[in-house]
Formats: C-alpha cells, sequence, structure tokens
C-alpha cells in the first residue's frame, strides 16, 4: 500500500445494477474498497459486526427488514461506523427520519455516483451533516 487511507465500506440495494455500478464507482476512487454487498438490510447488524466497514451505503427502498430499522441498530451498536442513507424519496421528512434514525448523511438517488463517493469521504473523514 503507497500510504493512501482506505475506506472500508459495506453498500446495501436490492437493484443488482445499482450494487455493480456503486462498486465500480467506488472502486475507481481509489481510497475506497467496497468489502461486502447486500440486497437487503436483513443481515446489515450481523455483516457489519463481521465486516467491520467505515462507512454503510443504504438504500431506502427495499423489501425485507425496513432499512430504517437495521440503521437504527447499526447506529446504536456500532457508533464507530458511519452511514449514508440514499434514496429516490428525498421529500424533508424522508431525510429527517434517516439523520434521526442515525444515518451521518442523506444523498438523493437523484444526484450522480460521484455524491455518493463525496459523501463515503466526508462521513469518514468525520464531515457530518448538518441540520438546516
Amino acid at each position: 500500500m503507497d500510504g493512501t487511507i482506505v475506506i472500508r465500506v459495506l453498500l446495501v440495494d436490492d437493484t443488482p445494477d445499482v450494487l455493480c455500478a456503486m462498486r465500480q464507482v467506488l472502486a475507481r476512487a481509489g481510497d475506497i474498497l467496497v468489502v461486502g454487498a447486500l440486497e437487503s438490510a436483513d443481515s446489515l447488524v450481523a455483516r457489519t459486526a463481521e465486516l467491520l466497514p467505515d462507512v454503510v451505503v443504504v438504500d431506502l427502498g427495499m423489501p425485507g427488514l425496513p432499512p430504517l430499522d437495521a440503521v437504527t441498530q447499526v447506529a446504536a451498536r456500532h457508533p464507530e461506523v458511519r452511514i449514508v442513507v440514499y434514496s429516490g424519496h428525498d421529500a424533508p421528512e424522508d431525510v429527517e427520519a434517516a439523520l434521526d434514525s442515525g444515518a451521518d448523511r442523506f444523498v438523493s438517488k437523484f444526484g450522480s455516483l460521484a455524491e455518493i463517493v463525496a459523501s463515503v469521504r466526508d462521513v469518514a473523514t468525520g464531515h457530518l451533516s448538518v441540520r438546516q
């Protein structure tokens, strides 16, 4: 390794194409390593304990365990893990619910994947969301 800080990321999205695209974009970042990918939030708490990511990136619109329930559990059990929630539902109440559940950042799916990369870097280095 050349001294570059590596940010370990766990991805959670129920759409395989989205997971693939996110994995590729994050891998190209150079300082981000995707340590796992899940297609539901059902095993998010257990996999977080197992994989020890620095950041979890989780979609809100998935079947199974409600993602915000999983976010709450991860935030409570692993306060050192930063959480980026992203969703196509970005009304103010959706953003507020995500932040209230323990997410450190909310990113709209209507933005670019580059926003996910920037958000992962930001939360990993302590630049958390500021409510306005």
